[in-house]
């Protein structure tokens, strides 16, 4: 393995733009391959065999249109009351459009008789507004529509507030937030390890193209399993963090060659097979391991693992292929 490893990085060291055209012609392989799978990500949350499970599929049955999930919209006046004419009749207003809303099957109006959804000083009242299917399935749509018809009654001076599933489901950050942050934080980290900006980039711009192409992987796979929304979210913050963590024990070991005198390529050589071998050993223990959520017996933490695994599997692999070509690009 280990002369493997070091004739491979030595290849890809000393003939780096051949590599980098070889590595752009997987990436777009994975990407066409990914757009023909046809594949998505689905949020199955089933779990077969457990009482909890049992009762929601009793419920999906014998009572569909309570099977759904849930939001509240809650009215509060500062002073007054509710049942002030021009109040009342936005609230009455919002719960008739809540109502005429897809997928809603019930929004009852606070102020009737024996509801227990207005306060007793009348200065508070809520809508439970039940949809017929979970957050998840239905995306942002439903919140978004209740929050645009939340103006009707801040015209009216209220102050309208929301939660519930499908509201935070609304919520929820497009922007990868969280990759952005462990990116920034990544670049401080290295530059100051290294103590160098080429070390620091040689480093991190192998792991992020190992990690693209962890995810073409998973979407490609994703025509053939049921991974999770969160699988490319979760693989990522794992690839990332693995990632850079392979990459640096070779870069490391890389410098210290440079540094005795070594070329470029015996140092990528030598690099590749003592802290490669370490790395491919490293990554094949963390796969296994994330693998071995199947036997929870849960389907989505078993798929959710199994699509960790593949994008830790391509950031080893890219620290040993990768990360040499850009060894003789950055030299």
């Amino acid at each position: 393995m280990a002369h493997l490893l070091g004739n491979l990085a030595a290849w890809a060291a000393n003939h780096w733009k051949r590599s980098l055209a070889i590595v752009a012609v997987v990436l777009v392989a994975l990407g066409l391959a990914a757009g023909a799978g046809g594949g998505s990500f689905v949020d199955d949350f089933r779990t077969p065999g457990t009482e909890s499970q049992a009762a929601t599929d009793l419920l999906d049955e014998r009572f569909p249109a309570e099977s759904g999930d849930t939001a509240n919209v809650v009215f509060a006046a500062e002073s007054g009351t509710l049942r002030e004419p021009e109040r009342q009749a936005a609230i009455e207003r919002t719960v008739e459009e809540i109502g005429a809303q897809p997928h809603v099957t019930a929004a009852p109006s606070p102020f009737e008789r024996d509801r227990g959804q207005l306060s007793e000083d009348g200065r508070i009242a809520y809508v439970p507004v039940q949809y017929d299917d979970t957050a998840s399935a239905l995306g942002q749509e439903p919140g978004d529509r209740l929050e645009q018809v939340s103006g009707i009654g801040e015209r009216a001076g209220l102050e309208v507030s929301r939660n519930g599933a499908i509201v935070d489901q609304a919520e929820q950050t497009t922007a990868p937030v969280g990759e952005l942050i462990g990116v920034a934080v990544a670049i401080i980290v290295l530059t100051l390890v290294f103590g160098s900006v080429a070390a620091m980039a040689l480093t991190l711009i192998s792991a992020l193209i190992a990690l693209a192409g962890g995810l073409l992987l998973l979407q490609f796979g994703s025509a053939f399993a049921d991974f999770p929304s969160f699988a490319p979210t979760l693989g990522v913050m794992l690839g990332l963090g693995a990632g850079i963590d392979y990459a640096l024990l070779i870069v490391g070991r890389y410098r210290e060659q440079l540094a005795s005198g070594d070329s470029v390529g015996h140092a990528a050589r030598v690099a590749n097979a003592t802290a490669g071998t370490s790395v491919v050993a490293a990554g094949a223990i963390v796969v296994v391991a994330i693998a071995g959520l199947l036997a929870t017996g849960i389907p989505f933490v078993g798929r959710m693992g199994i699509g960790s695994a593949i994008m830790i599997a391509m950031v080893a692999v890219g620290a040993v292929t990768v990360l040499p070509t850009l060894m003789g690009a950055f030299a």
